[in-house]
């Protein structure tokens, strides 16, 4: 084997070590900034969803307290109160809304009627 062939072996050897370390840091460089994107898109998505459930949620804590404002304030009878009760049902997109009183009177948009002696809400 001449000097020259043992030169390009050793060069090559060595270029290779080389080239294998710098793959080795570059993929683990990219690996980690596609975690932290990924990372960031996510937190990003799961706050932009946790935002709309609670603002979800807001709207219709907002319609419930403006219907049991307007029910305190307006006469006590069945059909006023179901009238607004099913306004707020229709307006929410629920399946239902009910008030029971400490006269155990009860009002429900689906009707349903609580037993009379065992009805205390």
């Amino acid at each position: 084997m001449t000097i020259k062939n043992k030169v390009l072996i050793t060069v090559s050897v060595i270029i290779t070590v080389i080239i294998a370390i710098l793959s080795t840091i570059g993929y683990n460089e990219a690996y980690k900034n596609f975690k932290i994107a990924v990372d960031h898109k996510l937190k990003s998505k799961v706050l932009e969803e946790a935002t709309g459930i609670d603002n979800f949620i807001t709207d219709k804590k907002h319609l419930i307290e403006s219907l049991a404002e307007t029910l305190g304030s307006v006469n006590y009878d069945e059909e006023t109160h179901l009238k607004f009760m099913k306004k707020t049902k229709e307006i929410m997109g629920i399946y239902g809304v009910f008030s029971g009183f400490s006269d155990k009177s009860y009002f429900d948009t689906q009707g349903w009627i609580p037993p009379n002696d065992e009805w205390d809400p």
